[in-house]
């Protein structure tokens, strides 16, 4: 029995001895008695919300543990290879070539380690990573040294890189040299396409992070808006003013290569702020200091997202600012902090570290709030991150740098700080620790964070420990500093509250589950949001009846019946299916009887699916990761699909991915079926495949519709001699963003539908295909296609999402302006003043609605997918209008 109810407590005191025998007997009991609230899980619960490969140049805190940290804060992993490797280019290359790119999201490169001096120009892991994943973004940056013509050296490979599309971005942070060096390179034939590809910065300190925060943003189409605000007027001190130009500046170069904007008229568009930038300037006084804290103060109080910039250089300002802002305890308030760790640190690289971290609290904001686990770790990662840039940039500098240095020099003997001295790492772990135990117990403990979830609930979390602190202390990167570096790593334990209700939510009725079911069933069921769904009833009771001797229900043992009724207050739903798979889509039937309001009324119904086979194709041309290969299983399963047709082609697959991805189709009574290229009849091969593959598990094959009738027989003969299943599959129908009928006869016996390269891009195509399956000629696409809509998306999203397909016209038959504009056709003249005006309408509306998308992981991830079909339109009619001028 799994019951479901609205956030309630009933806790009865017990002796303890009777308490210890209820926990021992509910051991026993789980299976049938055991209650507990279902959540909203995702495939894996353990997952973060993406995956990215980092080959750092080093593991300094800048190149390593800080771009970690602002994944974290994104709910993002990144995945390094062991450090040692950092410094043996030859066994990285192997340990490259043996990583499995089909679980990560992104990859992100230095070419330092490429075409460093010891690098060797190892090029080409990048085609092994195209071979296996074409489409996956690829970042690089280098930070090259030396000369100018060394540095122009280095250049040329890695412009090669970016020109022939084996990156797909390159940040050169060379110093003032980068335009120096650009420049040289300019005359070549790939100058006038370099722009997109290339981007110019003057930190190299801050290259990792910004193409961390970069690859993070594009992912999820987000492009945050970023207001500066000063302490004092710059224009009033002559002294600093050219100085805080130049700040400003580096301000909205560090926001447009993080693939931000600054706030305020942008063309025809105006741009919101979404962070406001505080910058405490040299030169402040103490009143406009009070007056900026107050400032501080009421933006926060209006729930906006402030990051405190502190470039003042004197120690009497820098701790005038953090203790006015520790009396009011605002520290565990802001979005982020960075203020000079010495006075010859660049400030281009405490601006990046203020603004990357804004900008991934921010996406996590917008695009994270749909699991309770992802929200913990989320805040958690945000309050680590806040912690480290306090202790890294004021207090070590201010407080503890000098302590450190004498210790080296006077017990350790030291005259240069060497890296990995253990005896200095625990010296100056023991000093941050006292200074972060006092910070922690002021400033963050017992505080309580709310967060608005996706569901409409409120989660409140209470920070409740400071767990540990850890140290680092490394030499200064730069010959011409000889003050350490250090590394600060704090963690915090947090506790979950529970949740609140919220006016969003209407009034909510409890639900339980009672039957002996599957695993598989139960899990389902949880991820059913009942508590969205109107039924008018105090409670709902469902029952579930696997009856495999019931031969009323229809000729499929995939059917089903459902009851519903209400007696009194309460209502009972009965499920009756000769089948588990039955009784699983049935579920996924009632998930769509409450997505269109009809729960609340009395039925009985009984359903069987129009095609006995119900199948998506993936052909392995997408370009998917593994993991979103088993979220288009869980969708294919929520919508009464039945089989999944796996087509690697010529790719191996290792076993132990192929037995997930099969055990990911069984637990959503997918029928795993693995495709089989065509073959020559003479070759060995298919027979030598078939052998191997049905040893380890797989027990459906197929082969493309049209192959070799000698192949086919082959192939059917060595299969019943396996005693394995294999039929001859048929073509699938593509899926848009659109409601359609496909066109597929009701005689036929199956429909295969292929997913496009973008996944979430494809789900509503894919919802309808589906409700086509089960109900044949019957379907109403267009209420089948609302619903799916519903079914994903919120109202913003969804009124986004019908715009898109208003707009571009997905669903017409005939080719059109947004079909031009999407594959860049080519013209010898301007289309003309009239096509080009209505483009860039339709462009501006397509931005808007990209805009209007958010609050979960799998929204985001289509947002990202319609802001880079919408880049590729932009480009296009950028392209019209220089021809028109």
């Amino acid at each position: 029995m799994k019951s479901l109810a609205p956030s309630r407590r009933n806790i009865q005191t017990l002796p303890g001895y009777i308490a210890l025998i209820l926990v021992i007997c509910s051991l026993f009991l789980i299976e049938t008695g055991a209650q507990r609230r279902p959540v909203l899980r995702p495939i894996d619960k353990d997952f973060y919300a993406g995956k990215i490969l980092l080959i750092p140049t080093d593991d300094r805190p800048t190149s390593f543990q800080q771009p970690r940290l602002i994944a974290e804060v994104a709910d993002h992993e990144l995945i390094t290879p062991p450090i040692r490797l950092l410094k043996e280019p030859e066994n990285l290359a192997t340990w490259l070539e043996a990583f499995n790119f089909d679980n990560v999201d992104g990859v992100i490169i230095s070419l330092d380690k490429i075409f460093g001096p010891a690098g060797n120009g190892q090029t080409g892991i990048f085609g092994q990573i195209r071979l296996h994943r074409p489409g996956i973004p690829i970042y690089a940056f280098i930070t090259p040294e030396g000369s100018e013509d060394e540095q122009l050296e280095q250049l040329k490979g890695s412009l090669q890189l970016a020109d022939q599309g084996e990156i797909d971005q390159l940040l050169i942070a060379a110093g003032r040299n980068s335009m120096t060096l650009i420049k040289r390179l300019s005359s070549d034939e790939h100058a006038a396409t370099r722009a997109e590809r290339v981007i110019l910065d003057e930190d190299p300190d801050s290259a990792t992070s910004l193409m961390v925060g970069r690859m993070l943003n594009r992912r999820f189409g987000y492009v945050p808006g970023f207001l500066t605000v000063y302490s004092s007027n710059p224009s009033n001190n002559p002294e600093t003013r050219n100085e805080i130009l130049k700040v400003q500046n580096q301000i909205v170069s560090k926001v447009r290569t993080l693939g931000g904007r600054m706030a305020g008229q942008q063309g025809q568009a105006v741009v919101n702020p979404e962070v406001v930038l505080y910058l405490h300037i040299p030169g402040t006084g103490d009143q406009d200091r009070n007056a900026f804290i107050q400032s501080v103060r009421l933006a926060l109080d209006k729930n906006l997202r402030i990051a405190i910039i502190d470039l003042s250089q004197t120690r009497e300002t820098r701790e005038s600012l953090l203790l006015q802002l520790r009396q009011f305890k605002l520290l565990d308030r802001l979005a982020a902090y960075a203020a000079h760790t010495d006075l010859d640190e660049a400030t281009g690289d405490i601006v990046t570290r203020a603004i990357e971290q804004a900008s991934a609290f921010l996406l996590s904001i917008r695009f994270m709030r749909d699991d309770l686990d992802r929200v913990r770790r989320i805040d958690r990662a945000q309050i680590r991150l806040l912690m480290s840039r306090y202790l890294t940039d004021f207090f070590f500098p201010i407080r503890i740098r000098e302590d450190v240095l004498a210790f080296a020099k006077t017990e350790l003997k030291l005259q240069e700080i060497p890296a990995g001295n253990e005896r200095l790492n625990d010296y100056a772990t023991d000093q941050i620790r006292l200074v972060a135990e006092e910070l922690f117990n002021e400033q963050f403990r017992r505080n309580i964070h709310a967060t608005l979830l996706s569901s409409g609930e409120r989660a409140q979390f209470e920070v409740r420990l400071l767990q540990r602190v850890q140290a680092r202390i490394y030499p200064s990167r730069h010959a011409s500093n000889r003050l350490p570096e250090v590394e600060i790593m704090p963690s915090v334990y947090l506790v979950h509250l529970g949740n609140l209700s919220t006016p969003l939510l209407p009034a909510r009725s409890y639900w339980e589950l009672t039957g002996d079911v599957d695993d598989r069933i139960v899990r389902r069921w949880e991820e059913i949001n009942w508590l969205r769904f109107k039924v008018d009833a105090e409670s709902v009771e469902m029952r579930i009846k696997i009856d495999q001797k019931k031969r009323d229900l229809s000729v499929s043992d995939e059917g089903y019946a459902i009851s519903n009724k209400l007696a009194r207050a309460n209502r009972r739903i009965e499920i009756t299916a000769g089948s588990l798979a039955g009784a699983f889509y049935a579920l996924g039937r009632l998930e769509q009887l409450g997505i269109d309001g009809r729960l609340a009324a009395e039925f009985q119904i009984a359903e069987a699916p129009a095609f006995k086979e119900r199948a998506a194709l993936d052909d392995f041309s997408a370009l998917w990761s593994d993991r979103e290969r088993a979220e288009l299983m869980r969708f294919l399963g929520r919508n009464r699909m039945n089989s999944y047709y796996f087509q690697p082609g010529d790719f191996e697959l290792d076993d132990d991915r192929l037995l997930a991805l099969m055990r990911k189709a069984d637990e959503n009574f997918l029928r795993f079926t693995y495709i089989l290229s065509p073959a020559d009849p003479a070759n060995t091969n298919l027979d030598q495949r078939l052998t191997r593959l049905a040893a380890i598990g797989v027990r459906r094959f197929g082969l493309p519709d049209g192959s070799d009738a000698q192949v086919v027989k082959r192939a059917t003969e060595k299969a019943k001699s396996l005693g394995v299943e294999l039929t001859v599959i048929a073509g699938a129908l593509a899926t848009r963003l659109c409601h359609s009928t496909p066109a597929t006869s009701t005689t036929s016996q199956s429909v295969v539908v292929r997913p496009g390269d973008n996944l979430y891009f494809s789900m509503p195509g894919l919802a309808t295909a589906a409700d086509y399956a089960w109900q044949g000629n019957q379907l109403d696409s267009e209420n089948s296609f609302t619903r799916a809509l519903q079914l994903l998306y919120d109202e913003r999203s969804l009124n986004a999402v019908r715009q898109w397909s208003r707009l571009t016209g997905e669903c017409q038959a005939e080719p059109g302006l947004w079909e031009a504009l999407i594959r860049g056709e080519a013209t010898e003249s301007a289309p003309g003043a009239a096509v080009v005006q209505q483009a860039e309408q339709m462009t501006t509306q397509l931005r808007e609605a990209v805009e209007m998308i958010a609050g979960t992981r799998d929204r985001g991830l289509l947002r990202g997918e319609l802001a880079r079909r919408l880049y590729l339109a932009e480009k296009s009619l950028a392209t019209w209008k220089g021809k028109d001028n």
